[in-house]
């Protein structure tokens, strides 16, 4: 082999080496690269972690300040065994501690009023006016609450005064406000929703008489006709057209349908049917058709 065809064969060995390793580097620089980014994703998951931490943290530390502000005349053994128990926690602890110390101290009719609360789907934005209303109709606001509480207030009050209360000690969060600085809708915050859905449920051992018969179904109510006549219907669809057939349909106080769709002059004329309904919304539904 003369030096040209030497020469010639190294270069194009050196040529393979140096794509190779090409290729090779190109791989380490992808690997880098989505090891940056999954760093970077962790990171900024931590980030909001610890910006949703601080936030629990801010707004437990205002319920706690309300409590305090409305009842003042704690004694110093009250509030060290509040801090000792605090301090026996852990973080994840901490916060359903505190909820449960609030809870506590909440008027018997106050505690209905906010477990009713547990009905609604999580993060579901809930109408001011909507649940005043149904916790009106179903008898949450009474006469004999009203005659217990301070001052005479009609029913419509005493449900705004309650409203107020649990908003101002923190367990309602205030979504829409109007320029008048009412509170239009609202949400109840995740960690309240959690609370009285499975913590207070767990050490209520019984069920307060007045919030049972309660039935809450959150999955996406349609009560429209199976496009497939061969497809059987759902839990939630057998349900809803079972109720009429019942003997206790004619006992239900509160209907809200909000959102269904499907309805037609059959489901309205079992409606008309409810002699004691107290609270009938078909807000946002196609239920327009006229009952008989």
């Amino acid at each position: 082999m003369d030096v040209q065809g030497a020469i010639d064969s190294l270069l194009g060995r050196l040529t393979a080496v140096l794509v190779n390793e090409a290729q090779l580097l190109g791989g380490d620089v992808e690997f880098i690269k989505n090891e940056l980014e999954s760093m970077k994703g962790l990171l900024l998951h931590l980030t909001e972690a610890q910006h949703r931490d601080h936030q629990v943290w801010a707004w437990m530390k205002q319920m706690l300040l309300h409590l305090l502000y409305v009842y003042p005349n704690r004694s110093d053994a009250e509030l060290s065994r509040l801090r000792n128990i605090l301090k026996g926690n852990g973080n994840n602890n901490i916060a359903k501690t505190m909820l449960m110390f609030c809870y506590n101290e909440l008027p018997a009719n106050y505690k209905s009023c906010l477990l009713y609360l547990s009905i609604f789907p999580q993060d579901h934005t809930i109408r001011r006016t909507c649940l005043l209303r149904r916790w009106i109709a179903e008898g949450l606001i009474s006469e004999t609450s009203i005659a217990t509480s301070k001052g005479d207030r009609g029913l419509e009050d005493q449900a705004d005064h309650i409203f107020d209360e649990l908003v101002s000690r923190g367990f309602i969060r205030p979504e829409d406000i109007s320029t008048s600085g009412k509170i239009k809708s609202f949400c109840v915050h995740h960690t309240v929703q959690e609370f009285i859905a499975t913590n207070v449920s767990l050490v209520e051992t019984s069920l307060p008489y007045d919030l049972a018969h309660r039935l809450s179904i959150n999955s996406g109510i349609a009560v429209q006709e199976a496009y497939n006549s061969n497809c059987s219907l759902d839990v939630t669809q057998t349900l809803v057209e079972s109720m009429p057939k019942s003997p206790q349909w004619q006992l239900l106080k509160v209907l809200d349908l909000e959102g269904c769709t499907g309805l037609n002059k059959k489901h309205l004329n079992s409606i008309c049917k409810i002699l004691l309904l107290k609270y009938l919304s078909l807000r946002n539904t196609d239920g327009t058709t006229e009952a008989d």
